[in-house]
């Protein structure tokens, strides 16, 4: 999230949260964070993220619907929602645009059915969510793959076909979400902070405020106090490490 002094970044765990203001979009700030990281990392596909080869990866399935959601918009529908079916309904005179009606009811329906899945199959074999996930890759695949004329289609097409290896890891690793609803909440509070506390003015200030808000969002998931832990990291009776150090001034 941009503007003021910097970029906000946020990083979330079940148990973590770290903030990073600084002025780089780039891979420098994926890799200082998630240098070596395991596991699955659920991002919005940017592309800096892909740097992590130690871990496997899962894009954001809420962020293909926003793409649809633009392209309604654009092309005089109203923007229907993900994991409700919808009828695609005109908001202005004229002619529907029904190939990419089509496109968008298919690729919501494909997307919809595998999360729909996954929470029906919670404890099935891992040989059984590997044919899933097979099944569900080549019927994805045949979809995308077809000669779309609307550019709408096309290019979110080509967008989700880019994506093909991580659209569905959340088939075959059990409890990772297809959605990144924890950290886009952080990056809302992050924004909020910033704006009510006015404390990105200098890089000083941002530095300070993203180990504050770290701290607090850390403590909040945590069930922690943050004034007690705050008084504690003060008084040097200890520190709890929830995050690296920011980067010096103007880096």
């Amino acid at each position: 999230m941009g503007g003021g002094n910097g970029w906000l970044w946020s990083f979330s765990t079940p148990e973590t949260v770290v903030y990073r203001i600084v002025p780089s979009r780039g891979h420098d700030v994926v890799e200082e964070v998630l240098h070596g990281a395991r596991g699955t990392i659920v991002h919005d596909g940017w592309n800096p993220y892909n740097g992590i080869e130690t871990a496997d990866h899962q894009f954001d399935l809420l962020h293909a619907n926003r793409w649809l959601e633009r392209e309604e918009i654009l092309h005089r529908l109203e923007p229907r929602p993900f994991l409700q079916v919808v009828p695609a309904k005109l908001t202005s005179a004229g002619p529907p645009p029904q190939e990419f009606i089509d496109f968008a009811e298919e690729t919501r329906r494909l997307l919809r059915f595998a999360i729909e899945w996954s929470y029906q199959h919670p404890d099935i074999s891992r040989r059984k969510r590997r044919r899933f996930y097979r099944w569900m890759w080549w019927w994805m695949a045949d979809h995308l793959r077809r000669p779309w004329h609307d550019p709408g289609a096309a290019r979110i097409a080509s967008e989700l076909w880019k994506r093909r290896g991580t659209r569905f890891t959340f088939l075959v690793n059990p409890g990772v979400s297809w959605n990144n609803n924890p950290a886009e909440t952080e990056i809302r509070q992050g924004v909020l902070y910033r704006k009510i506390r006015g404390g990105r003015r200098s890089w000083e200030g941002a530095q300070s405020l993203e180990r504050l808000m770290s701290i607090y969002r850390t403590c909040r998931k945590r069930g922690l106090q943050f004034v007690k832990v705050a008084a504690e990291a003060l008084s040097g009776s200890g520190y709890p490490a929830f995050g690296a150090p920011s980067a010096p001034a103007g880096c």
